[in-house]
């Protein structure tokens, strides 16, 4: 469910739409790659991780076959071997974990909601699907072979949704990996407008709109 190995990368499409009142949307793209190993001053091998779908984008992770959760180093002194949770991949519906996939915190939990399927690209794989408890829960999903695929999240006047539109799994390509993004176009399409409040208001004899796009 979750393939580390150096050269892995996963790119995803991010989307943002704000209401202000109106809709208002923007549009990046997001990188997930393995840049190599290290063994890490607790003595343990992990996978270097730059991961742009998280708070903290450069990451040392390991996934632990012994009990099936993937691990991340970092150096507290309340946490054993200085590494946290951060997937718990053989969780099962219903299962509530103590895990962080944004970064450490002591007091965040995250709950397996619902098991379905990923199809795409050719592939039928079992995917996971994951709900954090926080203020505003993000919900993502983990498929088998492919790992990280989705995340949807909510905040104050909007919402985020990020999905998987390419990887690199073992040299394997699926998908789109380009990483051209909208801000990259010589000449991008206009994906939005929005009409400004006029100046003054009231006016008389005349007025100022301004308009973007």
């Amino acid at each position: 469910f979750y393939p580390l190995s150096a050269g892995n990368k996963w790119v995803f499409h991010h989307s943002t739409v704000t209401y202000d009142p109106y809709p208002n949307y923007s549009y990046q793209i997001d990188v997930k790659e393995v840049l190599g190993d290290t063994i890490a001053p607790n003595g343990k091998h992990y996978y270097k991780v730059n991961d742009e779908t998280i708070w903290e984008s450069d990451v040392l992770e390991r996934v632990d076959s012994t009990d099936g959760k993937v691990y991340r180093y970092y150096e507290d002194p309340t946490l054993s071997n200085e590494e946290y949770v951060a997937y718990d991949l053989l969780a099962e519906v219903g299962d509530t974990i103590s895990s962080y996939r944004m970064g450490f915190n002591t007091v965040m939990f995250t709950t397996m909601y619902a098991e379905t399927s990923f199809e795409k690209w050719g592939l039928i794989k079992p995917k996971k699907v994951f709900e954090e408890y926080t203020l505003h829960p993000p919900i993502f999903s983990i498929t088998q072979d492919v790992g990280l695929d989705s995340i949807y999240s909510y905040f104050d006047f909007g919402e985020t949704y990020i999905t998987l539109k390419g990887c690199i799994i073992d040299g394997i390509v699926y998908g789109d990996t380009t990483t051209v993004g909208v801000e990259d176009e010589e000449n991008p399409i206009a994906t939005s407008f929005t009409l400004e409040q006029n100046y003054p208001n009231p006016f008389n004899p005349s007025t100022r709109i301004s308009w973007r796009s």
